[in-house]
């Protein structure tokens, strides 16, 4: 799960997330129903995600990147458990993934578009601990700086509908996020 929202957070920062079919209604129950099922795949999918190279699928847009995501998990054995059960749901593993990381960048635009201005000046605050610490792994600092940076000046690229419907079932996303 990690892993996805980090793959979320960078896909805050494309603007091509327009010209992708905003999640539908049905697609978002979908959703709902099947992401309880999928909570005992999450060591799976994080250590199969564990190749992919973030910087780089951050750029590409939504459908390209669930496209890669996928691409990632069907070369583990174990990871194909977890594709089956996302057809189960209803859509393609492919549509699924798309689905997943545009209710998580939704979700996370909201949440980062609710804070304050002592919130944001905080975050900016630990930013710049992250940039001046050395003793943190080098590329885990370039993840932590990535995300950070994609996700605040990303945030006018959400999807308006898809921010509404996670507003529709904002409790039942909520659950899911903790």
């Amino acid at each position: 799960m990690i892993k996805t929202m980090m793959l979320a957070a960078g896909l805050l920062m494309t603007s091509l997330w327009a010209n992708a079919a905003a999640v539908t209604d049905t697609e978002m129950q979908q959703w709902l129903k099947t992401m309880p099922q999928l909570a005992q795949f999450d060591k799976i999918q994080d250590e199969a995600l564990d190749g992919i190279d973030f910087a780089e699928l951050m750029k590409l847009p939504p459908e390209q990147s669930a496209q890669q995501a996928i691409a990632q998990l069907s070369k583990s054995a174990q990871a194909k458990t977890l594709l089956s059960a996302m057809e189960q749901s209803g859509m393609s593993a492919e549509r699924f993934m798309e689905v997943q990381l545009r209710i998580t960048k939704a979700y996370l635009a909201q949440k980062l578009s609710g804070l304050s201005e002592q919130e944001l000046a905080q975050m900016e605050q630990m930013k710049a601990m992250v940039e001046a610490n050395d003793m943190i792994d080098p590329e885990m600092k370039k993840q932590v700086l990535e995300a950070y940076d994609l996700a605040k000046t990303g945030l006018s690229a959400v999807e308006p509908a898809d921010l509404s419907l996670v507003k529709k079932y904002q409790q039942q996303v909520d659950a899911l996020m903790k």
